[in-house]
């Protein structure tokens, strides 16, 4: 007990206080001497969060905020064919505009004041996405394709070096080949109204542009809402009414075909 306060050098610790203070003063100084051993910094899984100042707002490289660099190295690393995390239907709604046999068209929502980067790439893991071009229109065409082959595409919208939205990956197909893509998805209902905490389960089924082609499946019908406050809903379409108010049910397939289902909460 006497090498306590040989410990602390501590000319304001008194003896009197040495009984109690022993026991507190002794762990938080040796805390306080050795900062160069704590290695939170590098070893809690929120570190690559934290050194990574140009995550967006969700915490990835692809959602509201990141930056664009960051955002450009998620997305040309990526070994997924659906790219990495953070990207979302709603903003940008991208889809196939025009196909031929060597040429795809993608077309999207105009965000105000954006510029968008095109990537893409032939669609397989094994072939990462690539910048294609960058453009202030709100479409696009890539030309010199192989006939009947399926390629993939991401769109980042991007303003003053910050990423506002990234599309979804699409999965299109060039004509002349043995499979297609969708023209169009149909749901059950068009509006739903809802108590909360109730649900609804939504039906899509998809009409491919040719019963000639098939449509060799990237990706099932997918789901989004455009407020998860209002209403959330899980990958095979059951919607959750949360709160009061009105919201929208994106449903949309691999090559941007999309219908909505408006969701009132009452």
């Amino acid at each position: 007990m006497s090498a306590t306060p040989e410990a602390s050098a501590t000319p304001v610790v008194t003896p009197s206080l040495e009984a109690s203070a022993t026991p507190s003063v002794v762990p938080t100084s040796e805390v306080i001497v050795t900062p160069a051993v704590t290695p939170t910094p590098t070893n809690t899984p929120t570190d690559s969060k934290d050194n990574k100042e140009g995550l967006g707002k969700d915490d990835s490289p692809l959602g509201e905020g990141a930056l664009e660099e960051v955002a450009d190295e998620a997305i040309t690393s990526s070994d997924s064919d659906e790219g990495p995390a953070g990207a979302v239907f709603g903003k940008l709604q991208a889809k196939m505009k025009k196909n031929t046999k060597t040429s795809i068209s993608l077309k999207w929502k105009k965000i105000s004041g954006a510029k968008y980067i095109v990537y893409g790439n032939k669609c397989g893991k094994n072939n990462r996405f690539k910048k294609i071009k960058t453009v202030t229109s709100t479409s696009f065409t890539q030309k010199k394709l192989k006939k009947g082959t399926y390629y993939k595409y991401m769109i980042v919208a991007v303003k003053d070096g910050k990423v506002v939205s990234t599309s979804k990956t699409i999965h299109i197909a060039t004509k002349g080949g043995k499979v297609g893509n969708n023209k169009k998805v149909t749901l059950n209902k068009t509006k739903k109204t809802l108590k909360v905490n109730k649900t609804f389960k939504i039906k899509a089924k998809t009409k491919p542009v040719s019963k000639k082609l098939k449509v060799k499946m990237h990706r099932a019908v997918a789901f989004e809402s455009s407020n998860e406050n209002v209403a959330a809903v899980t990958g095979n379409g059951t919607v959750k009414a949360v709160g009061k108010g009105t919201a929208y049910i994106y449903a949309y397939t691999q090559d941007g075909a999309m219908a909505k289902i408006k969701i009132t909460v009452k």
